[in-house]
């Protein structure tokens, strides 16, 4: 299968990243808010780590909510030790961190600004991947959707702007060389 726009890796990444989002009780942005809020949201899969999805949604005072959730575990669930029972993908990937923060004017505004710098092109090497993580960016702006997938790419305006909301002001402690493509 080919790949579909903006997710270089066709449908098998669909489903993973979908059943991430749906794991974390994310909801697709088209029911976020209405249309005089913009939602945009960061799907940071860390492969070696737990994926984290980190949701702002921009209320028309300028003012933001941001919701932040992370999953217990990443990858696929080990085989079991001898005797042991397999651990459940429920259970695997259960929801671990949920954080709802209300933002500032100014913290909306500075993440818009950094959101506006990201390029929205493919710069993946596609159909080549290793295993890092993948920077998916999803925005709902006056109902036009768009969404960007870095992987295997340090690009410098999504790691600005995707740190901001999960460390910045969500808050989640990101150990010395944790922030890995």
């Amino acid at each position: 299968m080919g790949a579909i726009s903006g997710f270089p890796f066709g449908q098998d990444q669909i489903t993973w990243e979908s059943d991430f989002l749906r794991r974390m009780h994310e909801p697709s942005l088209f029911s976020c808010g209405n249309q005089q809020e913009a939602t945009y949201r960061f799907l940071w899969d860390r492969s070696m780590s737990s994926p984290i999805a980190a949701r702002m949604v921009v209320h028309s005072a300028g003012t933001g909510t941001l919701f932040v959730r992370m999953l217990a575990n990443a990858g696929i669930p080990p085989p079991p030790e001898k005797g042991e029972k397999t651990v459940s993908a429920d259970e695997w990937y259960k929801l671990t961190l949920e954080r709802e923060i209300p933002l500032t004017q100014w913290q909306v505004s500075h993440a818009v600004a950094l959101y506006q710098k990201m390029p929205f092109r493919d710069e993946t090497n596609k159909g080549m991947t290793t295993d890092g993580s993948d920077w998916i960016f999803e925005s709902k702006i006056n109902g036009a959707y768009r969404l960007v997938d870095f992987r295997n790419c340090n690009n410098q305006a999504a790691t600005d702007f995707g740190k901001y909301p999960v460390i910045g002001l969500g808050g989640i402690k990101i150990p010395s060389g944790g922030v890995y493509y």
